[in-house]
């Protein structure tokens, strides 16, 4: 099977940082046992990126547990509500606009570095 990449999965979310957190989330759970659709051969957080990139997860499912875990372990009631999922969209793109966007470059030293012996 060929190998998956954050590349593969920034087009379902394109926001990194949340990409890592729901991958991770979703990660867990499988190794809690929850069903999946690929091989159980692979690692978890393979198989978690697989499932985001084919779009066989639902995010703003995954999202809403992450906030109603985060909450309940804080010891704060959790009500869903539009306002509370628009705060966290904000914050994400927030964080987003923040980094700038940057193309990796072909070579990864620019540089001739002479070294003396």
């Amino acid at each position: 099977m060929a190998r998956i990449t954050v590349e593969d999965c920034v087009t379902v979310v394109p926001n990194r940082f949340k990409l890592c957190i729901i991958a991770s989330n979703r990660a867990r759970s499988i190794m809690s046992g929850a069903d999946t659709q690929f091989s159980d051969k692979e690692k978890p957080a393979v198989i978690s990126l697989r499932e985001i990139a084919d779009g066989h997860v639902d995010i703003n499912a995954i999202e809403s547990s992450i906030i109603k875990n985060i909450k309940e372990h804080n010891g704060l009631d959790y009500s869903v509500s539009n306002e509370t999922h628009e705060q966290v969209e904000t914050a994400f793109a927030d964080e987003s606009e923040s980094i700038p966007n940057q193309q990796p470059s072909a070579n990864f030293v620019s540089e001739n570095i002479e070294v003396e012996d």
